[in-house]
């Protein structure tokens, strides 16, 4: 009997995650500088070329100062085509942003990938969130909840500051169900989660 090589099926495919300040959520003051991070990967199972990622802020409210010397900024928009992207390689960039005046609620940053070689346009999208304080307040973690909460500045009495690890939130992977989720520090549990 003839062997048959048969080639296998090209099933081109790309992933972005986004962070803040290396995490999903942030809480910044208004013109404070912070940084978003962005890394784009080949998940598929061929070579990508000329993968566009593209970052725009939800709100006007944030400005997209710099690219740090990669791609440009329009409009409030940032865009880098990256040239060639190899099987299971990523690329990482870094956006630096402000915000330019309180808004109350989160504030989210969008970013999306389109690769030639995928069907369809914005491939894969993620985001990542700054929340900004309220005028005479301050936020506080509520270590009852695990919750990033706003209290009057004089009133902080029982509660820890926003990186305690109560608040923070973490990647984690639960053991019942395999999957990478995301659960605030109060809730790991060692039995349940691995990091």
């Amino acid at each position: 009997d003839a062997v048959v090589d048969v080639p296998t099926p090209s099933k081109p495919a790309v992933d972005v995650q986004k962070t803040v300040n290396n995490v999903e959520r942030v809480t910044v003051k208004v013109g404070e500088a912070y940084n978003y991070q962005i890394t784009v990967r080949n998940t598929g199972n061929i070579a990508l070329t000329n993968v566009v990622a593209t970052d725009t802020p939800a709100d006007a409210t944030i400005q997209l100062v710099s690219g740090n010397g990669v791609g440009t900024i329009a409009a409030n928009t940032w865009t880098y085509t990256i040239p060639t992207l190899a099987l299971n390689e990523s690329k990482t960039f870094t956006l630096t942003a402000k915000v330019l005046a309180y808004k109350a609620g989160a504030l989210v940053n969008n970013v999306c990938v389109d690769a030639m070689e995928v069907p369809g346009t914005k491939d894969d999208c993620d985001t990542a969130t700054v929340d900004v304080p309220t005028p005479g307040k301050i936020q506080v973690c509520d270590p009852d909840t695990g919750e990033i909460i706003e209290v009057n500045q004089n009133d902080t009495d029982g509660y820890l500051p926003t990186k305690d690890k109560a608040c923070a939130d973490m990647k984690v992977c639960d053991t019942d169900t395999s999957n990478v989720v995301h659960i605030k520090g109060a809730d790991y549990d060692d039995d349940r989660y691995t990091t």
